[in-house]
């Protein structure tokens, strides 16, 4: 079956055609190839490709890309950093080797070329993966056995996802590590993440740092928690949505019949008189 083939590379993927036609080789020119649409890879290191298009000027390119045809255009299905770096080094030509696919194997292929990558970033892979489920209808563990990883590892990168876009960014840029978001995971309100992990790129902390912190947060909050807001007041409840953004930390207002309470939670004595400075300013 096609699923079972992701497990042995790219190659179990190809099409078992002609043998002297999936060996042919043609020079493409560089400005007919258009990058593939379901490309999950979002970010090229400038110093990688610079260093791959030094490459090609003293050695050409080693490896040619695969294509398929499309009207009188080609898109590229493997080799996207190879077509970069060419253009980058001033060549007018590629060489490639044109395939045709099916829609479903076409895009299977795009995207497992991606997912067996080490180099991707974390926010990447997640797309990936999560693209690959949706498109092929697999679940979390169907898609864990056919890379050979654990369900944990499929799990914990897709829900990388739901940090805020801010966050996201920094991940990919590597401001952050996954180490570092799947902590930040455990925060419910995006303005916490946010100032969080702006704190951790600021004092350079190590994940077992971040962790350490993390754990003596819970500690703190372990005693009863004060009963929350009534759903039915949506007023309160927009009121206390400005203050978490404002304030950037958990906001809870507990109303009684004739007041109430509005609980401000900090991690640290730092982090208390960052929130003094906001209040009083």
């Amino acid at each position: 079956m096609p699923k079972k083939a992701l497990g042995k590379g790219l190659e179990a993927l190809l099409p078992k055609g002609n043998q002297k036609e999936a060996q042919a080789l043609i020079e493409i020119p560089l400005d007919h190839i258009d990058t593939n649409p379901h490309q999950p890879r979002k970010d090229f290191s400038a110093e990688q490709l610079e260093e791959l298009a030094a490459s090609i000027s003293d050695s050409g390119v080693l490896q040619p890309i695969i294509v398929q045809q499309q009207d009188q255009r080609y898109i590229i299905v493997i080799g996207e950093r190879r077509v970069r770096a060419s253009r980058l080094a001033g060549k007018t030509t590629i060489p490639a080797i044109v395939k045709k696919y099916s829609p479903k194997n076409f895009l299977r292929l795009a995207l497992i070329e991606n997912i067996q990558r080490e180099d991707l970033n974390p926010i990447e892979q997640a797309f990936a993966f999560k693209a690959y489920m949706e498109q092929f209808k697999v679940t979390q563990e169907e898609l864990a056995a056919q890379l050979n990883k654990d369900r944990s590892v499929i799990a914990n990168t897709v829900r990388l996802l739901n940090l805020p876009p801010v966050v996201q960014d920094q991940l990919r840029l590597g401001a952050i590590s996954a180490g570092h978001a799947r902590n930040l995971l455990s925060l419910k309100e995006p303005a916490e993440q946010i100032m969080l992990s702006e704190r951790i790129m600021k004092e350079s902390w190590s994940v077992r740092e971040t962790e350490q912190f993390f754990k003596k947060a819970r500690r703190k909050r372990a005693k009863k928690a004060p009963s929350k807001i009534k759903r039915g007041d949506p007023h309160l409840n927009a009121v206390r949505e400005q203050m978490i953004r404002y304030l950037g930390t958990k906001v809870t207002v507990v109303p009684n019949n004739r007041g109430g309470q509005i609980i401000i939670n900090y991690f640290d004595e730092q982090d208390f008189n960052r929130l003094v400075d906001l209040i009083l300013k």
